[in-house]
């Protein structure tokens, strides 16, 4: 094939996606034994938690589908430098069985993120940006620096008022180099 090349869209990332947080649960007091909590998320899921000893038993019904679906999730716990210990999930899928802080809801089940395989929304950026650069017409590697640095920035924003400002700067500088651009075209046909 010729072109551009294969594009196979934009993965899922993490921030999208409904997970449950190991620690969030153990501030919660989730993770003692013998213990049964009913947790929201989203409004798409509604998850009671039972703990036994060293296992998270699982139960929820999907909103949209009302499926039932009920499994258990085993808990590791890792001794800390200063005494105690720290609590992982281990991935509930046979093939993969990893440490991992959370568990995100793909399709039916929780599992880790490299089971969901999903990304992180900044590892996305650099797409983004490089696209926005030949938008505005910037190629050159070193030419545009303080604009590239802003657009990096603002790709990472997530307060409005922020990110308008942000833009109006961009603009700005756009327009300098325009009419730098316009100068030096002037300056060359004399």
């Amino acid at each position: 094939m010729y072109g551009k090349g294969w594009h196979r869209g934009r993965r899922r990332t993490v921030e999208e996606t409904l997970h449950l947080d190991v620690l969030r649960l153990l501030k919660k007091e989730v993770l003692r034994p013998n213990s049964s909590w009913i947790i929201s998320m989203g409004g798409k899921v509604s998850i009671h938690i039972r703990s036994i000893q060293n296992w998270m038993i699982l139960s929820y019904t999907m909103k949209e589908s009302g499926e039932e679906m009920s499994f258990p999730v085993e808990i590791d716990r890792t001794p800390c430098n200063y005494g105690g210990s720290r609590p992982w999930f281990l991935c509930p899928d046979l093939r993969c069985g990893r440490r991992s802080r959370f568990l995100y809801l793909t399709g039916k089940h929780f599992v880790c993120r490299s089971c969901a395989r999903l990304t992180y929304r900044s590892r996305q950026v650099h797409r983004n940006i490089s696209e926005m650069m030949a938008h505005a017409g910037m190629r050159g590697p070193d030419e545009d620096k303080p604009i590239r640095k802003l657009l990096y920035r603002l790709a990472r924003m997530r307060n409005p008022e922020r990110i308008a400002r942000m833009e109006r700067r961009i603009e700005r500088l756009l327009e300098l180099k325009q009419e730098d651009n316009r100068r030096l075209m002037r300056l060359c046909r004399m």
